[in-house]
């Protein structure tokens, strides 16, 4: 195991800070252009992005919005008997559509034609305004917002809610303090407790990471900071993917998925700046999520108020959320059904690889439709 110097990295920080600060002043200002010998795309790209296939394919429409952040409503493609609505709780780092990637390989699409009612918030490219909005309000406005409106259109009174990494943190603490609101509840490759290791803990441990230091130079988190800052404490896996992809020339479908993941990885977005600081000190640095010292609004955020049926599903090969720290999450929640899962795949794979479609998608399909009663006195949908 590495031991990182606080000084070292503090310095690295700095460094990584003040480069994406004055990059774009250096290639502005100076007479040599960089388009001169460059491809449009940026270094991390193997192929131009507009060059592969779309993305984000499944038909959709979206039946609620405000500002940046959509309420997409996956159009059903097969008669089936009403289930409650399935709405996706995503991260707040990168894009959807890596659950959307393309047909054969889209949790979407396969939970869209086994007769499941798919909604998704996206979050979108925040402005920067966003930097003050806070955790209170993404949870208790626009999660809460994008759940009224699912149930509403369906007219049922309860959903079930699917959280993935930060999404599944979101849904947990949404599910906490709206427990009246949620059928079941899953979350993959959820952080749990940082002190089991892994990526995600390393990256934001408060002996090293300073949140207020970037928000003070970019409001906004820069989704390139946290790519880059991936990208430096895993740079052997960078040349590892890259002799892969390099290994595989002439498997033009091992090819395209192998672009189509990239080119999600490397699409970034910002992380809304308050959000970031409230998120990391309440997950990874201090462990308020689970120590109850966390609050919405004033309402204390306590995992043993989640009753409802509850399935936490961790990633054999997750490098960033390790097993040991997602599993300790089924001890703090109050469900009587309570289950725990190891499937096949890493932290992003779980999306797309073959043995996480035979395996992980098939334990989440398996999983609601064990959890289809719809409330009887309300009619709709």
């Amino acid at each position: 195991m590495i031991l990182w110097d606080k000084k070292f990295i503090s310095k690295i920080q700095d460094i990584l800070i003040n480069e994406m600060l004055v990059i774009p002043a250096r290639i502005r200002d100076g007479s040599f252009k960089l388009s001169d010998i460059t491809p449009g795309y940026r270094f991390e790209y193997l192929r131009a992005p507009e060059d592969l296939p779309q993305v984000g394919l499944t038909p959709k429409d979206v039946v609620w919005e405000e500002g940046h952040i959509k309420l997409y409503r996956y159009k059903k493609v097969v008669d089936s008997p009403k289930k409650p609505p399935l709405l996706i709780i995503y991260a707040l780092i990168n894009r959807p559509y890596i659950l959307d990637l393309r047909p054969g390989n889209s949790v979407i699409e396969f939970l869209v034609k086994n007769g499941h009612d798919v909604f998704l918030i996206d979050w979108g490219e925040p402005n920067d305004e966003d930097r003050f909005l806070t955790l209170d309000f993404y949870i208790d406005h626009y999660i809460d917002s994008a759940v009224n409106k699912a149930l509403d259109i369906t007219g049922c009174e309860k959903l079930n809610m699917f959280g993935w990494c930060i999404g599944g943190s979101l849904a947990l603490i949404y599910a906490a303090i709206h427990n009246d609101k949620i059928n079941s509840l899953a979350t993959l490759t959820t952080p749990g407790d940082s002190s089991k290791g892994g990526m995600l803990a390393l990256w934001s441990n408060k002996e090293y990471f300073d949140a207020d230091k970037i928000i003070s130079a970019f409001g906004n988190i820069p989704g390139k900071f946290i790519r880059y800052g991936v990208i430096e404490i895993y740079a052997d896996r960078e040349f590892m993917k890259n002799s892969i992809y390099y290994e595989n020339l002439n498997n033009p479908q091992f090819i395209q998925l192998y672009l189509l993941v990239e080119k999600w990885m490397n699409d970034n977005i910002d992380f809304p700046g308050t959000v970031f600081k409230q998120y990391i000190e309440n997950v990874f640095q201090n462990n308020n999520l689970f120590n109850g010292k966390l609050t919405i609004n004033g309402k204390s955020v306590n995992l043993k108020n989640i009753k409802c049926p509850y399935i936490n599903l961790a990633a054999q090969l997750d490098h960033l959320v390790p097993i040991d720290s997602t599993k300790i999450i089924n001890e703090y929640v109050g469900a009587k059904e309570n289950v725990f899962e190891i499937i096949p795949g890493g932290h992003v794979g779980l999306a797309f690889e073959p043995m996480a479609q035979q395996v992980g998608w098939t334990k989440i399909l398996s999983w609601l439709d064990k959890h289809t009663k719809i409330d009887e006195n309300k009619n709709g949908g």
